[in-house]
């Protein structure tokens, strides 16, 4: 099943993508995590460059399963490569939600507000409870999610053929 997948608007208009991060983890190992990001790269740049100035939002599933390995070293080089192969991506990105952030994420996220400046923190949504929380940035019945997704009031959809393979 996929990994990164287009699920609708969110109430800003914004084209809107789901990332599964239980999905993802088999790829962000030592060994995969670059093609990863060239996946993550590829999949993102059409809805990117076709949003425009209104930009896109991100949504990234998660549960308390979730346990990357965090490397920060690999993190400030992907993060170079992203703005040298997508330069535009970051400007581009104006909502990050996250679905049941797991412990790590929420302690990550404390640490780096001290870092971010206001409007970067801004566009960050971390939801505990999406059930109720969604609907703010959602009109539930315009967005499908996978099955597994739970949601209440959003509809699930059959899951699809599975994504290419990395490259």
């Amino acid at each position: 099943a996929g990994v990164l997948r287009y699920i609708g608007q969110d109430r800003q208009g914004r084209p809107t993508l789901l990332l599964l991060a239980d999905r993802a983890m088999p790829f962000l190992t030592a060994k995969h995590r670059d093609r990863a990001l060239l996946y993550v790269v590829k999949r993102i740049e059409p809805v990117a460059t076709a949003a425009g100035a209104s930009g896109f939002a991100l949504m990234v599933a998660m549960t308390e399963a979730f346990d990357w390995d965090l490397d920060l070293v690999w993190l400030q080089a992907a993060r170079s490569r992203l703005a040298t192969e997508a330069p535009g991506y970051g400007s581009k990105l104006q909502a990050l939600y996250l679905l049941h952030p797991t412990t790590f994420v929420r302690n990550a996220l404390s640490v780096a507000r001290a870092f971010l400046s206001d409007k970067d923190y801004a566009i960050i949504h971390a939801m505990e409870e999406p059930d109720t929380e969604l609907s703010r940035f959602f009109d539930l019945r315009a967005i499908k999610l996978p099955q597994g997704v739970a949601v209440r009031g959003v509809t699930n959809v059959p899951e699809r053929e599975p994504d290419p393979p990395l490259p």
